[in-house]
């Protein structure tokens, strides 16, 4: 059970790490586009591939409600 409790432990390690290194090393007051680059930067460091600003379309009673870019 422990097995698939921590499945996906070793990526969850490297993305919060990532995120720390570029917000310690930045501090606050960025506009987020700010830290979105320091946090692909970080990533792709560590051997990741990153995808930006990916578009999802929501739907509601199979009808397209929304597209959002998150």
């Amino acid at each position: 059970m422990n097995a698939d409790r921590f499945k996906y432990k070793e990526i969850t390690d490297i993305i919060l790490r990532s995120f720390y290194e570029a917000y310690n090393e930045l501090g606050d007051g960025f506009l987020e586009s700010v830290y979105e680059n320091a946090l692909c930067i970080v990533l792709t460091g560590y051997g990741l591939c990153v995808e930006r600003q990916k578009d999802i379309i929501e739907f509601w009673q199979k009808t397209r409600i929304q597209k959002i870019c998150i």
